[in-house]
């Protein structure tokens, strides 16, 4: 399985938006200033999906391998951290 979308890191971008790391949008929320916070936290969601794709993989490479949990357990609490917190 290969991700077919936008490669490589994303992030927080400008007025609402989701951007490559060469600036490019990847995405845009809508601009309603009694939802920015929401917008936010949905925009920073957004912009850790191409890592959280790379994590879930690991999950099932260690799963099939048996491999100790406690170090998935934690990669897995720094994203969710990282993903959650504006």
């Amino acid at each position: 399985m290969e991700f077919k979308g936008t490669k490589g890191f994303w992030r927080l971008g400008v007025l609402g938006s989701v951007q490559n790391e060469r600036g490019e949008f990847i995405c845009e929320s809508e601009r309603n200033k009694a939802r920015d916070e929401e917008n936010n936290a949905n925009n920073l969601l957004i912009s850790y999906a191409p890592e959280m794709l790379d994590q879930l993989i690991n999950i099932r490479d260690w799963i099939d391998k048996d491999i100790n949990v406690s170090e998935c357990r934690t990669q897995i609490d720094e994203l969710i951290q990282k993903a959650t917190t504006i």
